[in-house]
């Protein structure tokens, strides 16, 4: 019981306490930035390594994460514009976990620091939802093909 006790201590330091909350941030940007890295400077490719998309496969239709490996490749070398005509979504979802990111760190950097509450509204995942499936359903008319992948 001594052990769980120090275990629980420590997961609620990490989470709860500016210094935690730093600490798991910086570890996740340089977690984050290592992988960028490697493609770089080792000429790493991630295209080829994930299997093809079933739905692609079967039926002809593009899913919402089809171009995602590929956007995430340009993202990392640093090419924005392939990155939004592979996949505008991850895009989008990487800015926005990016700015979410920013103002989390901000936050926790003030004096008046209260820990995060992480609660998704029921709204706000059939929001995702319907958006994921609406770029979906977008995605595969013709007038999409002629800007985007």
């Amino acid at each position: 019981m001594i052990g769980m006790k120090k275990e629980t201590n420590f997961f609620k330091w990490l989470l709860f306490s500016r210094k935690g909350n730093i600490t798991v941030w910086l570890s996740a940007v340089l977690l984050a930035a290592m992988p960028g890295l490697i493609i770089n400077l080792a000429h790493f490719h991630l295209v080829g390594i994930l299997p093809p998309c079933p739905l692609n496969t079967l039926f002809g239709i593009r899913c919402a994460g089809c171009g995602g490996t590929r956007c995430v490749q340009s993202m990392l070398s640093g090419n924005l514009l392939f990155a939004l005509y592979y996949n505008p979504i991850v895009l989008l979802g990487t800015v926005s976990l990016a700015i979410y990111f920013g103002w989390f760190v901000f936050n926790s950097l003030k004096k008046n620091y209260t820990p995060p509450k992480y609660d998704l509204k029921t709204w706000q995942g059939i929001a995702i939802a319907a958006v994921l499936v609406g770029f979906m359903i977008i995605r595969n008319f013709d007038f999409y093909k002629h800007f985007f992948y």
